[in-house]
């Protein structure tokens, strides 16, 4: 059980630090939560590779 409890904070924690900042975040995660998984992660990947 502790074991469990030190995973959820660590995933907390992983999240909270990698958690996009800035405009190009924000519309990312727009995207994702208007449109569904995908097409955030082609949001994702333009904003990290534009072409």
């Amino acid at each position: 059980m502790e074991a469990l409890v030190l995973f959820g904070k660590g995933l907390f924690i992983g999240l909270a630090i990698a958690a996009p900042i800035g405009p190009m975040g924000a519309l990312c995660i727009q995207r994702t939560l208007a449109r569904g998984f995908w097409a955030g992660v082609a949001g994702g990947w333009a904003r990290r590779w534009p072409i």
